[in-house]
């Protein structure tokens, strides 16, 4: 089976990776997982910066965890299924509600695990003779009374 081998430097967070690599030919070793493949390639020093592989034949994106050097110029690539670029067009075409988020600067999306700040903005105005209660609505408090 052939494997696209090659770097990206994109957090393992973001949805769609920017990637180019090179066709190699490999053999999965068996038994054989999907989500943790081992592939057996011959070994180059070209690879020693790549830490990313494309199987287009088991329709999976993964990331290289480590490389094992063998004897007779081989390589075992172990690696760890990218979830979110394997699944990207499934996941962008998802209709869902989001009850999390990881940032806490969008505040339309509550989330009860992140501390929200409460400030209280106090403004004083002198109260008019004559005040005009048709513009509006409004909370009038009363300071300094006797209790």
């Amino acid at each position: 089976m052939h494997i696209t081998i090659g770097q990206t430097s994109d957090d393992r967070r973001k949805l769609q990776k920017s990637f180019a690599g090179t066709s190699v030919q490999v053999q999965l070793k068996q038994p054989c997982d999907l989500l943790h493949p081992v592939f057996i390639m011959t070994w180059s020093s070209s690879y020693v910066h790549d830490n990313y592989v494309h199987a287009p034949e088991l329709g999976r994106y993964y990331y290289i965890d480590n490389v094992v050097l063998l004897t007779g110029s081989r390589a075992e690539l172990q690696c760890s299924v990218d979830v979110l670029m394997s699944y990207a067009s499934e996941i962008k075409g998802l209709s869902c509600v989001v009850t999390r988020q990881e940032n806490a600067g969008l505040s339309l999306i509550t989330d009860p695990n992140i501390m929200v700040k409460n400030y209280n903005i106090i403004d004083t105005y002198p109260f008019p003779t004559k005040f005009d209660f048709s513009g509006g609505s409004y909370v009038m408090q009363v300071l300094g009374g006797s209790t």
